[in-house]
């Protein structure tokens, strides 16, 4: 295993830092002073805490709560059965065990800030498989295609040289002609940021103060800004991004682009000289047999049949309250007439669905800077068409076959994702369906429009897939539909699913430091009852490893404010911080512990609680 450092962890550390230190006026007293204040009593047996949402998160408090023997209850406004949130596997009617495509996450790399979600799935008890996931085949072996400008290459990307798109009229920058050339610029510009992570003759770098510098130097740019400050033109950063990613990515955070590659890729060669690349990019990628959605399915299951049994779907929580005099908590649920009492609610909900609720009873507008987080996170729009044929002709029926790994190109499918199950399965036994386009940002805003909340599309959607999809490999529309039966195809658009409005959190420049987006979210509200977690709380935002974390940390601060009895068991079962690759470090385990105490106390102090 990796002994890389959680960058995510210590991104974590720096937010919450620099927030601490802004709010100096706040008194510094410690927490167990502050706690009796609250008059918190500990839960009533026929008071259960309240946990909204039964995707990961939800369902991962629940496992927690049970665990520590806290009565609980879940609640989610989706179908009876249907846990998972944005896991979310669709399985073809009709279709063999492995003819399904998973339309939200699909892909876990087993890295550092990742062990929390294989410590879930290999040491719970859930009876899971996890399979090898090809992220990328490598040549001589990569037969997936690259078609940009109406041209196509092979994606054996250093074989692909010259002008292979014929875009010398609109790419300033001869060296960006090629896909090799955009990754090497793409390289150069993380490169300075990823070389204060680098060891060097003086010693394994301070991470906290890399941290800093990073964040001063880069959090008030977005990759498309930064670029363009230093000199690359608006045409050569467009070509860049649509080769690197998705139209409007590069509007994101430039802190949020380096970041992500230290996570995917430590840099591990020392300085001076070049950083070395991996040999493999699919090196430590894997998928769940049958699917992501086993994961929550089996996270439900591992529940009591009495917690199974209670917990209420088809419930949109439409406002929140607290009740001063009884000291307990509301939940008021579309169509009924008199609202739930639980001794807290964690809420694990996306930020949008949250922000549609009445929250007035919680006193949220006594903190701006919270309701205003909720309200102003962007989410990021990710649309997927999966297609059923009726054998797996580009494992089959090409010249050169394709086994995992994607083709990309600049039409609007974008991105073509060829399945990586059943694990060593022979080319014709191999899945059937294929993700005929994933797209992201402004790419899956115009893909979305054309399709339905039930899976269905529009006719003109189809036709654009069958005619982008011929041309990436080459081949005919009637040759492709000759595999083809009408009506197998399933489409997803998180952004306009009313349950998610958005497929993941996505920080753009300033939102960290400057409006601290983050470090808002992380503090509880109706003094101490009201408790917030999902991915878009985590640093580790957009992973199921994120949504896992904020879970974790979730309970922690319940548990401080109202059991800290209990706190003890938890650690010993859960891990003793939110960053589970963490877990051995007694002086990081102290820290997280003391920066959470001190958030715990502000959060407390800007909702009201006097402070001695």
């Amino acid at each position: 295993m990796t002994s890389d450092p959680n960058v995510y962890a210590y991104r974590g550390r720096h937010l919450l830092t620099a927030y601490h230190d802004r709010h100096q006026h706040i008194p510094n007293v410690d927490l167990s002073t502050v706690t009796p204040v609250l008059q918190n009593p500990a839960p009533s047996p026929d008071l259960p805490v309240g946990v909204i949402g039964t995707g990961t998160a939800g369902l991962y408090t629940a496992m927690i709560f049970e665990s520590l023997g806290i009565d609980y209850h879940l609640i989610d406004a989706d179908a009876p059965g249907r846990v998972g949130g944005r896991l979310f596997t669709y399985h073809f009617p009709n279709g063999g065990p492995y003819d399904y495509y998973d339309v939200g996450a699909m892909r876990f790399p087993d890295t550092p800030f990742m062990k929390r979600t294989f410590d879930l799935a290999k040491n719970r008890n859930l009876k899971l498989t996890l399979i090898p996931y090809i992220l990328q085949m490598i040549a001589p072996s990569a037969n997936t295609w690259l078609l940009y400008n109406n041209a196509r290459a092979s994606n054996q990307v250093p074989s692909v040289t010259d002008d292979p798109f014929s875009v010398s009229s609109y790419v300033t920058d001869s060296s960006l002609r090629t896909p090799q050339g955009v990754s090497t610029k793409v390289e150069e510009v993380l490169q300075p940021f990823r070389d204060l992570f680098r060891t060097s003759p003086a010693g394994t770098p301070d991470m906290a103060s890399a941290m800093d510098v990073l964040f001063e130097q880069t959090n008030n740019f977005s990759t498309r800004s930064y670029m363009f400050q230093n000199g690359t033109s608006a045409d050569d950063i467009n070509w860049c991004e649509t080769i690197d990613k998705s139209t409007g990515w590069y509007d994101r955070a430039f802190t949020e682009t380096i970041i992500e590659s230290l996570a995917f890729n430590w840099p591990s060669t020392p300085l001076p000289g070049p950083e070395q690349p991996k040999s493999d990019p699919s090196q430590g990628w894997y998928c769940f047999d049958g699917g992501s959605s086993t994961l929550p399915q089996a996270m439900f299951k591992s529940l009591s049949p009495q917690a199974q049994q209670d917990t209420e779907f088809l419930s949109p929580v439409t406002a929140i309250s607290r009740d001063p005099t009884k000291e307990v908590m509301r939940l008021s649920i579309n169509g009924t007439q008199s609202p739930r009492e639980y001794s807290a609610i964690i809420s694990t909900v996306p930020l949008p669905r949250l922000s549609l609720m009445d929250l007035t009873g919680v006193n949220i507008n006594d903190n701006y800077a919270q309701w205003s987080a909720i309200r102003e996170l962007q989410y990021g729009p990710s649309v997927k068409v999966g297609m059923k044929f009726s054998t797996p002709w580009w494992e089959t029926a090409l010249p050169m076959p394709i086994h995992g790994g994607q083709s990309f190109t600049d039409l609007p499918i974008r991105t073509v994702v060829y399945p990586s199950y059943p694990a060593g399965a022979q080319p014709q036994n191999m899945s059937k369906v294929l993700i005929v386009s994933y797209t992201w940002t402004q790419d899956a805003e115009r893909m979305g429009a054309l399709i339905n909340s039930d899976g269905t599309a529009r006719p003109e959607l189809l036709e654009l897939i069958f005619r982008d999809l011929a041309a990436v490999h080459g081949v005919t529309v009637d040759w492709l539909k000759s595999f083809y039966t009408e009506g197998d195809y399933f489409a997803w658009d998180w952004l306009h699913n009313p349950l998610t409005m958005g497929a993941f959190a996505f920080f753009g420049p300033g939102v960290y430091d400057t409006n601290d987006v983050y470090s808002e979210m992380l503090q509880p509200a109706a003094r101490g009852k009201l408790f917030f977690a999902g991915e878009a709380t985590s640093t580790c935002h957009a992973w199921v490893a994120g949504a896992l974390d904020s879970a974790w940390r979730a309970v922690d601060q319940y548990l401080a404010l109202n059991l800290p009895d209990y706190q003890q068991k938890f650690w010993d079962l859960w891990g003793p911080t939110e960053y589970w690759d963490e877990s051995d470090n007694q002086d990081l385990i102290a820290l997280n512990r003391k920066l959470m105490e001190r958030h715990l106390v502000i959060g407390l102090h800007k909702d009201g609680v006097k402070m001695e």
